[in-house]
């Protein structure tokens, strides 16, 4: 995946110059105290793992190097955690019965 060099307008791109242009010309849209564009990063990289996406997609998507990075983004939700141990379960229940 080719990193997104010279786009205008995407939200996650690997330049500060990029990042900050977006800022500025978004920055009237909504107002959220203490919001910055490094948090909408976060919370990308948590819709997407949540939703079944690889942390390698994720890491690939967000452009980072070392994927210890895109852990410390990806945060599961609670639901995300049950519902694997619960596939854990059905499998460990399968491998009894056969």
């Amino acid at each position: 995946m080719q990193r997104c060099q010279g786009l205008v307008g995407h939200v996650f791109v690997h330049q500060r110059t990029h990042a900050e242009s977006v800022r500025d010309d978004h920055s009237g849209l909504a107002s959220v105290e203490g919001l910055r564009i490094h948090d909408l990063r976060h919370s990308f990289a948590s819709f997407l793992v949540n939703g079944g996406r690889s942390l390698y997609e994720v890491q690939q998507i967000l452009g980072h190097s070392d994927p210890k990075v895109t852990m410390r983004y990806a945060h599961l939700s609670t639901k995300a955690l049950q519902e694997a141990a619960n596939a854990a379960s059905v499998i460990v229940g399968q491998q009894k019965a056969a």
